[in-house]
């Protein structure tokens, strides 16, 4: 076909709609990238075969250092050659592409034995696997590794007492939406009379700390202010030991000559100081279980220096 040609159907082309434009590219050294696809010419015909984009030609999901379930990174073996069985104009083709699948799959830590089974499968099945038929389906949010071992167990118990029933195991992805309550609403910082919270204190040295709260927050607040023998108060120890915050703290005082003031007009001002740094996260909480998850994905996210707690079992897929 003449370079006029081509022209000519390219403007009839562009011609249909002014939103949607065509564009012509040509192939380099007799290849031509379209989408996960090379097409190229052999013997002189047009052939395929799957290609890479830069980015994915060496990132998969990592075996070993994926928050997945393992059960979906094992199924993603046979996913990821179903993609290049489909990319490859002949079978002979998809088979000189299977040692770069298995090269990228190694390098993402893929356990070389593991790699191999399935590919056997695919291949003696010449496709997806049959899938038996299950008499129940399991679903179960994914918090943590442990959520797939225990609904193992689980299944296992259910077979020794139901041996022809069949049950399949599907693991869902805790979405950030299941982590906040519907009820619960964005701070209003003048509230600190507001119960059942997650909030936030900033140290002026940016040392933080995130906490929940089901009474009222100024209760907590006058908690973290005093001593406790019978429990840990970190932000009480550390405001007691940090220099940033007992400066500021003198220089309120100072200014306010406390030296002519009560005792309790001086704890006054300690206390408004101290609760000043202070934030409320998210309020409105229904009950103890949505203040908990929510704690714990701030905790996950904002990493606060002065908590302690850093793994929970309602959420430790981070």
């Amino acid at each position: 076909m003449s370079k006029i040609d081509v022209d000519k159907i390219l403007k009839k082309l562009n011609n249909w709609d002014t939103q949607l434009i065509f564009t012509v590219v040509k192939m380099e050294e007799n290849r031509l990238i379209f989408l996960d696809s090379e097409i190229f010419i052999f013997e002189n015909q047009i052939q395929f075969k799957h290609y890479r984009k830069f980015g994915q030609r060496t990132v998969l999901s990592n075996f070993k250092n994926s928050k997945m379930s393992k059960k979906y990174l094992k199924s993603n073996i046979i996913t990821q050659c179903n993609n290049v069985l489909d990319a490859c104009s002949t079978y002979e083709i998809f088979l000189s592409s299977l040692d770069d699948l298995k090269n990228l799959l190694y390098r993402n830590e893929y356990p070389k034995y593991l790699v191999r089974e399935k590919i056997d499968i695919f291949l003696n099945s010449q496709g997806k696997p049959d899938l038996p038929d299950f008499d129940a389906i399991l679903c179960l949010n994914y918090t943590s590794p442990q959520t797939e071992y225990y609904a193992r167990k689980l299944i296992t118990k259910m077979k020794l007492l139901l041996p022809n029933f069949h049950v399949s195991l599907a693991l869902k992805t805790v979405k950030i939406s299941q982590l906040f309550s519907k009820s619960a609403k964005g701070p209003e910082e003048s509230k600190i009379e507001t119960a059942n919270t997650n909030y936030h204190f900033i140290c002026p040295c940016k040392s933080d700390y995130v906490g929940r709260c089901k009474r009222p927050l100024d209760h907590r607040i006058k908690e973290h202010f005093r001593s406790s023998k019978d429990s840990d108060n970190h932000i009480h120890d550390h405001i007691n030991s940090c220099p940033h915050y007992m400066k500021k703290i003198r220089k309120i005082l100072r200014d306010a000559k406390s030296s002519q003031l009560k005792p309790r007009q001086v704890w006054t001002l300690k206390i408004d100081n101290f609760r000043s740094h202070f934030h409320i996260l998210k309020k409105n909480f229904k009950n103890y279980f949505d203040r908990s998850n929510t704690e714990a994905y701030f905790i996950r996210t904002l990493r606060p220096t002065l908590n302690c707690q850093k793994d929970f079992k309602c959420f430790a897929i981070f």
